[in-house]
């Protein structure tokens, strides 16, 4: 390769030459410091493929469902299983969004949001709130194990962890009120972690679980049920049909008319209330490492104030460690996802 020798006297021609060297030797640094495997989410990638059809013939169904991840699937399999004619329109492929990129924890431990459900909207309302998030965990148990899901389900303990002894006292009144909501809740001196903490509050009877296998073995039973699947089928507009009976569900040159409809989207595209406006984004850092020998077997999240917090998940099969910091632009809100100040050393 022949590179010409830029004038001197020509400063555009220095920069340049100037450029190319400080590019070239960032895309060095770049390649020597890539990691094998793919820039995708662990459970996406260790997912089966789906290939279900994009929705091009208009049509009608008792119940169209908008988006294929967890919550639109759920409802699909129920209405199906029910007999009911259900349609769902995903607007990419099936477990592969948010669902597919989550924690991948089945719990109804939120931090300590029990206790600040309570104090603010009342007992009651926390104690619905409890059995709903009980009640969908064990849905999802009892699909995984009814429907025979490979999705590598584990029953695992869940904990919420403080460094500070001056807020083991709200994992105390966190435990308290768990317990009389029917969660097996305890305290304990420190979390099963490998860095000290000064307590915990622990969830028995937990689990995890690969989110992306378990949509995927979900939308086969959908279709064994009955229930029609489209994927690469995006939903540009929902509205009711004239005589407000029925609806309209338009992707494309297509539609769907049905009775009922399900948005299941991440940000809500159509809603009776503007949720869309009161929504806010965040994202969450991550960071994992291997690790030469056998680690506690633990989910774990810390407790403490805005803005952070880290979530840390230890695993013995295969030998990792997780670890991710949560930011949340709204500090003032109730406590429903843990934060920081209280980092592992």
């Amino acid at each position: 390769m022949v590179v010409a020798a830029p004038d001197e006297c020509d400063p555009c021609a220095s920069r340049s030459v100037f450029l190319a060297a400080a590019t070239l030797r960032a895309m060095t640094i770049r390649k020597a410091t890539r990691l094998p495997g793919r820039a995708e989410s662990c459970w996406v990638a260790t997912a089966p493929a789906t290939s279900y059809p994009r929705y091009e013939q208009s049509g009608r169904t008792n119940v169209a469902v908008v988006g294929g991840g967890i919550v639109g699937l759920t409802a699909a399999y129920l209405l199906a299983r029910a007999g009911i004619a259900v349609t769902v329109l995903e607007a990419l492929q099936v477990g592969r969004q948010v669902t597919g990129r989550s924690t991948a924890k089945i719990t109804a431990q939120h931090a300590l949001v029990y206790a600040e459900l309570a104090r603010t909207f009342g007992l009651e309302r926390a104690r619905l709130y409890a059995e709903a998030n009980h009640v969908g965990a064990e849905l999802v148990a009892s699909l995984v194990r009814d429907l025979e899901i490979q999705c590598d389900f584990e029953r695992k303990n869940a904990y919420a962890y403080t460094l500070r002894p001056a807020r083991k006292s709200a994992l105390d009144a966190e435990t308290d009120i768990a317990r009389e909501f029917g969660f097996d809740a305890d305290l304990l001196d420190a979390a099963p972690l490998p860095f000290a903490t000064t307590g915990a509050l622990r969830f028995r009877h937990q689990a995890q679980f690969n989110p992306a296998k378990y949509l995927v073995g979900l939308a086969d039973a959908i279709t064994r049920c009955g229930g029609r699947i489209f994927e690469n089928t995006r939903v540009g507009n929902v509205k009711r049909r004239p005589g407000g009976k029925s609806w309209r569900i338009e992707s494309g040159r297509h539609h769907v008319d049905a009775e009922g409809v399900v948005v299941a989207t991440h940000i809500p595209m159509w809603t009776p209330i503007p949720y869309d406006k009161r929504m806010r984004a965040r994202c969450h850092t991550a960071m994992a490492f291997r690790t030469t020998s056998g680690a506690t077997v633990a989910v774990a999240t810390a407790n403490g104030p805005p803005p952070e917090l880290p979530k840390t998940a230890y695993s013995s099969r295969p030998r990792w460690v997780a670890s991710a910091a949560v930011s949340r632009p709204t500090p003032s809100r109730p406590c429903v996802t843990p934060l920081t100040g209280d980092e592992p050393p």
